[in-house]
């Protein structure tokens, strides 16, 4: 029983890694095209 409580507390911490990690990649790349969107425009604006 101990071992498949481990299992399932490692299953949990992986997934939870892995869906925080997904959400962090899509906000910078978010991020990255809004800031290059800002530097876009203020080169058209000089």
């Amino acid at each position: 029983m101990d071992v498949q409580l481990q299992e399932l507390i490692d299953k949990i911490k992986k997934d939870g890694v892995a869906a925080a990690e997904k959400s962090a990649s899509e906000k910078l790349a978010q991020a990255k095209k809004d800031a290059e969107k800002i530097i876009a425009d203020a080169k058209d604006r000089s």
